[in-house]
């Protein structure tokens, strides 16, 4: 008797600490009514069928919910229903998989296998009567969302989990840059704290650098120094004064020791000797607001740009040699560059150069094609491929499979070979990420950094390769020869076709209520 009293006690403190987590969980409550697809704002009761569907008892018809959109389930004229009304008070879920509706003073059956109102027999009535027409209070789906009404409508509390975190001392700081350095300590460059946070191996903060400005890149040389570029204009190596008062938004160094610097305002610089007691900067040669530099392994050097592309080749004697020719958009070809407004650009081990627009998708092109009189790019958006969004505010190429792209308030992961992409939204950040400008780096454990204006998100190989929820697909709607898309699908495995009718239209829904 003591240790079945111990279990009991055991099982309500767990019960207890497992309630209170879960209501100190973030949450977020999502509204319905006629405004939004409900045909009722009065609701009588709530079920999930065996789809995965939720089915709503209205005053104004039996409604279905997939996720996306409510389908109307209503009595028409001469459809042979028995039904008299569509004030549905309440449902349950018949043994057979059926809706069991109850209306103001009758009880009948809704038929999932052919989308119709059916009458009862009278002695199965009776069994129902009293299991129907009690108060409803609410429901929790199978994905743990609690469905509750009153008054003004439906609506749902749901528990979204986000497998990325936000690393330490970086919230609401808005990271605006990021580098790895030789010994795997991770520099993040805060744009409102104007300071750099120093991370070791463990994700542990050692140290904070402030300045006197918001770092906007962050570059280790070949020789070990450190250089920082900030907005309003800096330019400062390891630590001492700023040597520019152009706003620099990166760098690089070339196979010659020369930094060569992307200036907001000023166009590409170069720096022939950074490791001159005071090393200076050369004019501009050539473009105006710069956002990215790469150099290639030919010693040509291709810069991202408000209006487009800059491309050349460095001089190996004389840096202020270096001519930079423009590759813009030609609204009379259609191979031209997709857009002006260029955010980034990469190179991969095939000599492929990757372009990343602010809101045209992605142009490829070799490199060698690149300076032809006229380049011809292959482009990737929304309408040719698999891409889920056309903006790119950063990117990263981390093989020649795999290109990190950067968007407002998701993450696209691309195969540049076979255009098939990954997509990770909000679900998997944050319900209100909003992404910055900030080229995104991976750790030595796999783990992804990527700059928001909430702060630095960490995803770990774990939450990004595994699977998690998958949603499972039901059909919903059938449209006939262009006719009124009709709801009848869930239960159907065949579909029978008169010989004229040749086109059909078929949709689907991936059940997903905490976040479709």
């Amino acid at each position: 008797m003591n240790h079945c009293r111990t279990v009991i006690i055991v099982i309500i403190l767990l019960t207890g600490l497992f309630l209170t987590a879960r209501q100190t969980e973030p949450c977020r409550t999502v509204r319905y009514d006629d405004s939004n697809g409900l045909s009722g704002t009065l609701v009588g009761g709530g079920l999930q069928d065996g789809n995965g569907l939720m089915w709503f008892a209205t005053w104004n018809g039996l409604d279905c919910y997939d996720g996306y959109e409510f389908h109307r389930m209503k009595i028409r004229p001469g459809d042979s229903a028995a039904i008299g009304t569509n004030r549905i008070r309440d449902i349950l879920l018949s043994e057979q998989g059926n809706i069991v509706c109850r209306t103001d003073d009758d009880i009948y059956e809704f038929d999932l296998s052919r989308y119709i109102f059916r009458d009862i027999p009278e002695e199965r009535k009776d069994s129902l009567k009293g299991k129907m027409g009690r108060t409803w209070r609410g429901l929790t789906d199978r994905q743990g969302n609690i469905w509750r009404a009153d008054p003004s409508g439906l609506y749902k509390i749901c528990f979204p989990h986000h497998p990325a975190r936000l690393l330490d001392g970086t919230s609401g700081a808005h990271p605006r840059s990021l580098m790895v350095d030789r010994d795997s300590m991770l520099w993040v460059g805060l744009r409102n704290n104007h300071s750099i946070n120093v991370y070791d191996r463990s994700s542990t903060l050692v140290r904070t650098i402030p300045l006197e400005t918001a770092p906007y890149c962050i570059y280790r040389t070949s020789h070990g120094d450190i250089w920082i570029g900030g907005k309003p204009g800096a330019l400062i190596r390891n630590g001492g004064e700023s040597i520019s008062p152009d706003a620099v938004y990166d760098m690089v160094e070339d196979r010659y020791g020369r930094l060569w610097i992307a200036t907001f305002g000023a166009g590409v610089k170069c720096c022939e000797n950074p490791q001159a007691m005071e090393p200076e900067l050369s004019e501009s040669l050539g473009g105006y607001k710069v956002r990215k530099i790469i150099i290639t392994p030919s010693d040509n050097i291709i810069a991202a740009t408000t209006e487009g592309l800059l491309v050349g080749t460095v001089d190996s004697a004389d840096c202020r040699n270096t001519r930079l020719m423009p590759v813009r958009r030609d609204g009379n070809r259609p191979g031209s560059l997709c857009s002006n407004a260029v955010m980034s650009v990469a190179r991969d081990t095939r000599g492929n150069i990757i372009v990343g627009t602010e809101s045209s998708g992605i142009d490829i092109i070799s490199e060698e094609r690149l300076f032809d009189d006229k380049p011809e790019f292959r482009h990737l958006n929304t309408g040719n491929s698999t891409l889920a969004s056309d903006v790119c505010r950063a990117m990263a190429l981390v093989s020649d499979t795999l290109l990190l792209i950067v968007g407002r308030n998701h993450v696209m992961a691309l195969n540049p070979s076979t255009e098939q992409t990954v997509n990770f939204g909000r679900t998997f950040w944050n319900d209100t990420c909003r992404f910055a400008e900030t080229e995104p780096v991976m750790l030595p454990d796999g783990t992804w950094v990527i700059g928001a204006e909430e702060g630095a998100f960490c995803a770990t190989p774990h939450n990004i390769y595994s699977r998690g929820y998958v949603p499972p697909l039901v059909f919903t709607t059938l449209a006939v020869n262009g006719l009124a898309p009709a709801f009848c699908l869930a239960s159907r495995d065949t579909l029978f076709l008169e010989p004229d009718q040749r086109n059909i239209s078929i949709a689907f829904a991936a059940i997903d209520y905490t976040d479709n």
